[in-house]
């Protein structure tokens, strides 16, 4: 699902003025919160193989990650400096990404 869906909501978050790194930041943590707790539960099974943990174990203490998901997701999201500082300092200049692709977004809307 997320596959279709981020050729659509990249380019907007570009034009909104969101920072790609942090756009993808969010995208990251949404799609291992979307992984762990059952039906599905993809990392859950996979912990329980590597560990030999019976997956019942596992559920038990769940609440407790999924709690701690939420927090991060929720303080990523209001504070894009933490997932931006890093690699700013490294180099990585996402504005004139950011720039270039909201030019060619906005030439691409408005041409038809």
């Amino acid at each position: 699902m997320m596959k279709q869906e981020m050729p659509i909501l990249a380019p907007i978050s570009a034009v909104l003025g969101i920072d790609p790194l942090h756009f993808a930041m969010i995208v990251i943590v949404n799609l291992t919160m979307a992984m762990v707790p059952l039906p599905v539960g993809g990392l859950l099974f996979v912990t329980g193989v590597a560990t030999r943990t019976p997956v019942a174990a596992l559920t038990r203490e769940l609440p407790i990650f999924i709690v701690a998901q939420l927090l991060m997701l929720m303080i990523l999201t209001f504070v894009p400096a933490l997932s931006t500082s890093l690699p700013h300092a490294f180099g990585f200049n996402s504005q004139r990404l950011r720039i270039k692709k909201a030019r060619k977004f906005r030439a691409f809307l408005f041409s038809q």
